[in-house]
């Protein structure tokens, strides 16, 4: 007993209940830190023994730690799995403090799982053996949904023209399979496919290989035309595709990808069996032969959520240019009362919605202000509750640090007298586990908690990872989590402004010199970017990131300016200055939305701004929250925020308007198809 004492010696746990509380979670934290290393160094021991054992032992691995070694055989079964599911990585789950059941629950998951949940895990999300199962059941229920779409697709088209084609387009589709096994087995591909390498040097058995999926293609596309008809829209039109639905998008994927094999259109990456793209030819046929459930990126998982016959509704108590209330609409909020100091930008605002209840807003005499605003909602709306507060511009946005602690305050005042289900705001890096700034709403008893958002996952052409502090009441922050998009939607820089950067000096370049020399200027602009996202506008410690922007990308971002860049200041090293047109591209702002009232760009606000597309990801992981529903975050996040035709409404005082709406079917799609409907435009 006293060799055990001594072994483990009491944990020396001083002080008063908080400062033992705070002990005792670093202590606890540096245990649960060596159970996940002693797990990885116990599975790196055994991918190691597997690489040098000869073949024919590697396979009773499994057996003899059981026998010999003492694991259970969950325990041999993962250790033998992991070099080949998350050998990669090690460093990351060792560095989150991933528990071993979790990384267990990992290895044991099917892939589209374990990806979405190693990026919850990087983001520092709270990923347990319970999340990451909860993830496995929604996505095995929306395959298990998925595949009886599918069969009942191909039933009802075999009514009409007889289950034999049916049956014959099936069994192609199987022997087109396996013809492209046959071509993956020649050793040039074989190598190539290990090379990852998309096109490599054509033998003459892919020749011949290529010839009979030609062939037998052929064959198959007769039977498919029958079954569905052969009028389908071309690839490129995506939101005509998407608007057909899961299985109307995999049908017109499908065809397309006959067609290709048919006139030996592909290359040999295509029909790998590593290729697991959803809309890749292999995937295409393997939907066709029955062997997949959907060949569409577009996946709406199953679930069965509450009822919420309103619109959720939102305050924002600092809107600037309108960035988040723009992205909180088009994730199907109602804006109620939104504040705005500048008089620039409310009417900047109201040429974009004229039916927003728009206040001014006084920092010093804010809690006025706010009164102000709440009266005006119970006169327009009556008494109802508010779902969400939050803010357009960050307290951080302020570089004037009494400015910057005011608005902070503004934000604690607005979530104590509004009383809101839920709130939202960015804050600073360096705010991120200061006591100081989630206590006060901690006090009035909302759960908080920090989420990181890396907003070029999303397509914003910057490279910023937002740090927004989300409170909830009623235990909701436990169902929150912010949507994955994997893969990513990467906008680079270069692709989201370059039009802008072009758009004068096609214009003004006249004569053959002049445009030689602009389209050099032009190409040297982008060999400089690159595939990069812009960086930051701010350092960390607040100083404008003035260095990064001139040395990396030739950049002046002491200024802004209302124009495109001359041809002397293309070619000029001191760098141009980005309009507020690229300012929005930059921040994900759609081009149609107004920032300017003719006497003011107000491209600071703009540079500011939270990202209209990062409040989206909020809205949505809000939402699903609250109904239960999982929404597919592709298509949301590659949609647009705005509809490029303007729809006509009437404002406050009776005029008739055109404006651009955000027009989400994808959004709208998954809420129908859970019997939520959102009555009207108010709550």
């Amino acid at each position: 007993m006293q060799g055990s004492t001594d072994r483990f010696p009491e944990p020396a746990f001083e002080g008063t209940a908080e400062e033992m509380l705070h002990l005792a979670k670093h202590e606890l934290l540096k245990l649960r830190e060596k159970q996940s290393e002693y797990f990885l160094r116990a599975a790196k021991a055994v991918e190691t023994l597997k690489a040098k054992l000869p073949d024919s032992d590697r396979f009773n691995i499994a057996t003899w730690l059981q026998k010999d070694v003492g694991f259970s055989a969950s325990e041999a079964k993962s250790y033998v799995k992991f070099d080949a599911e998350l050998s990669a990585n090690s460093q990351l789950l060792q560095g989150k403090r991933v528990s071993p059941d979790a990384i267990r629950a990992l290895i044991a998951s099917d892939s589209k799982t374990r990806s979405e949940c190693l990026v919850r895990i990087e983001r520092d999300d709270q990923v347990d053996a319970r999340v990451i199962e909860k993830a496995r059941r929604s996505n095995r229920r929306a395959v298990a949904d998925l595949a009886i779409q599918r069969r009942n697709l191909f039933q009802t088209a075999a009514v009409r023209v007889g289950f034999a084609v049916k049956d014959s387009l099936e069994a192609g589709a199987q022997s087109l399979l396996t013809l492209m096994n046959e071509l993956t087995s020649d050793p040039v591909l074989k190598e190539a496919d290990r090379r990852a390498q998309a096109h490599p040097t054509e033998t003459e058995q892919l020749l011949r290989a290529k010839e009979a999926l030609a062939s037998k293609a052929s064959e198959v596309v007769r039977d498919f035309e029958t079954l569905f008809g052969s009028t389908f829209p071309d690839r490129g039109n995506t939101s005509d595709i998407l608007a057909r639905g899961e299985m109307g998008a995999s049908i017109v994927n499908a065809w397309h990808a006959l067609k290709d094999l048919e006139a030996g259109n592909f290359a040999p990456f295509d029909v790998y069996e590593t290729n697991r793209r959803p809309t890749s030819h292999r995937s295409c046929v393997q939907f066709i032969a029955g062997s997949r459930a959907t060949a569409s990126r577009i996946v709406q998982i199953a679930a069965y959520p509450e009822q919420m016959p309103y619109k959720p509704t939102f305050i924002d108590i600092d809107a600037g240019v309108g960035g988040t209330a723009l992205g909180l609409e088009a994730a199907g909020f109602h804006a109620v009362a939104l504040l705005a100091e500048n008089f620039h930008v409310r009417n900047a605002l109201k040429s974009n919605r004229s039916r927003w209840k728009l206040h001014e807003l006084t920092r010093e005499g804010f809690a006025d202000t706010l009164s102000g605003a709440l009266s005006s909602v119970r006169k327009n709306f009556g008494k109802i509750d508010i779902d969400v507060v939050t803010g357009g511009l960050p307290w951080h946005y302020h570089r004037n640090p009494e400015r910057a602690a005011t608005a902070f305050e503004n934000a604690i005042t607005a979530v104590d007298r509004i009383r809101p289900r839920a709130f939202f705001f960015e804050g600073a890096p360096a705010d991120v586990g200061r006591q100081r700034i989630a206590r006060p709403f901690q006090d009035m008893g909302y759960d908080v908690k920090w989420h990181s958002i890396d907003a070029d996952r999303y397509g914003v052409a910057q490279a910023k990872t937002y740090k927004i502090l989300v409170g909830a009441r009623n235990d909701l922050l436990k169902d929150l989590v912010i949507p994955v998009v994997n893969p990513p939607l990467r906008n680079s820089f270069a692709d989201a402004i370059g039009d802008l950067v072009e758009e004068r000096g096609r214009v003004h370049a006249a004569g053959s010199a002049n445009r030689f020399r602009f389209d050099n200027a032009i190409s040297s602009r982008r060999a400089l970017c690159g595939d990069r996202r812009a960086p930051l506008f701010e350092n960390p410690d607040g100083s404008r990131n003035i260095a990064e922007w001139l040395n990396d990308f030739r950049i002046d971002i002491r200024g802004y300016t209302n124009r495109p860049p001359t041809l002397n200041e293309l070619e000029n090293m001191d760098g141009f200055r980005l309009s507020t047109a690229m300012l929005k591209r930059i921040q994900g702002f759609p081009d149609l939305w107004n920032v300017e009232d003719g006497s003011s760009t107000n491209s600071w606000e703009v540079a500011g701004a939270v990202s209209p597309i990062v409040a989206k990801v909020m809205g949505i992981a809000i939402l699903e929250a609250v109904t239960g529903v999982e929404f597919e975050h592709r298509a949301l996040f590659q949609g647009r925020l705005l509809s490029p035709i303007p729809a006509t409404v009437i404002d406050d005082e009776g005029v008739e308007r055109k404006e651009y709406q955000s027009p989400d079917r994808a959004l709208v799609s998954t809420l129908r198809k859970h019997s939520i409907r959102f009555v009207g435009n108010e709550p």
